[in-house]
C-alpha cells in the first residue's frame, strides 16, 4: 500500500473519530456520514469486489430486522409493558424492580438490540417516577449493563455483526453464539453489578410518572435504515 493511501486512510479514520464530537450535523446524521467514509475508504483502496458488495448488502440484514421487528412490537405493547412494571414494583419493592429491570434488559439487549432496550430502559425509568438524578442514575447505569450485554450475539450490536462476521471462516468459525460462550462469564457479573449501581436509588418516589412521547411508523423504519447503513459502513471500514 502506497504512503499517499495511507495518509489518506489515516485522514478517513481521523474524520471518523472527531467529526461526530466536532460537528453536530455530523452527530445527527452520523449512521451517513460513516456509510460515506466507508465507500471512500473501499475506493481508495481499490478493494471493491462483488463479494464485498455481497457481505455488505446481507450483512446488516439480521439486526436491522430485529431493531425494526422490535421497535413495532414496543410501540404496540408498552402501554402494558408499564403496566407490569408497576405490578412488579408494588410486589417487589423499588430497587428490586429496578435491579431486575436492568439486569433482564441487559441480557435481552443481545436479542431484542441494544437500540431498543435503552428504549424500554427510559421508559421504565420514567414509569417508576424517580427523581431527576434517579432517573439519570438508571438509564446510565443500564445503558452500560445494557451495552455489555448487547455483544452477545450479532444481534445485539453493530459490532458484534462485525466480529462475528470477521471471524466466521477458520480457525475460530464464529456462529450465532460464538461471542456468548466466549464472553458470558464476564459479562454476567459485568451486568449484575450495573444493575446493583443503578438500584441504588432513594425509596421515596417523588414525581408523576411520565411516558416517552410516542413513536411513529415512520421514525421506526427510518431508524432501522439508519442501523442498516451503519453495519455496511463498519462491513466497509472492516474491509
Amino acid at each position: 500500500m502506497s504512503i499517499p493511501v495511507i495518509a489518506a486512510l489515516t485522514l478517513i479514520i481521523l474524520a471518523a473519530l472527531s467529526m461526530p464530537f466536532l460537528i453536530h450535523a455530523v452527530e445527527k446524521e452520523l449512521e451517513i456520514f460513516l456509510f460515506t467514509l466507508g465507500l471512500l475508504a473501499v475506493t481508495i483502496t481499490g478493494a471493491w469486489s462483488a463479494h464485498l458488495v455481497i457481505d455488505a448488502v446481507k450483512e446488516p440484514l439480521a439486526i436491522t430486522l430485529a431493531v425494526l421487528i422490535t421497535g413495532l412490537l414496543f410501540r404496540r405493547f408498552k402501554n402494558q409493558i408499564n403496566a407490569f412494571v408497576s405490578h412488579i414494583e408494588k410486589k417487589a419493592g423499588l430497587k428490586a424492580t429496578i435491579f431486575l429491570a436492568v439486569f433482564l434488559l441487559s441480557l435481552l439487549s443481545s436479542v431484542i438490540t441494544a437500540i431498543i432496550a435503552a428504549l424500554v430502559l427510559c421508559e421504565i425509568a420514567l414509569t417508576l417516577r424517580l427523581s431527576r438524578r434517579d432517573t439519570l442514575r438508571v438509564i446510565v447505569m443500564g445503558c452500560f449493563g445494557i451495552g455489555m450485554g448487547a455483544i452477545l450475539t450479532p444481534l445485539g450490536e453493530p459490532l458484534s455483526t462485525i466480529v462475528v462476521n470477521k471471524l466466521s471462516g477458520a480457525p475460530h468459525n464464529a456462529g450465532f453464539l460464538y461471542l456468548f460462550d466466549v464472553l458470558w462469564m464476564y459479562i454476567l457479573p459485568g451486568a449484575a453489578a450495573f444493575a446493583f449501581f443503578a438500584s441504588r436509588v432513594k425509596d421515596a418516589q417523588i414525581q408523576q410518572a411520565g411516558q416517552m412521547q410516542n413513536e411513529t411508523s415512520k421514525l421506526i423504519f427510518v431508524r432501522a435504515a439508519k442501523v442498516y447503513l451503519f453495519v455496511m459502513a463498519l462491513v466497509f471500514f472492516g474491509k
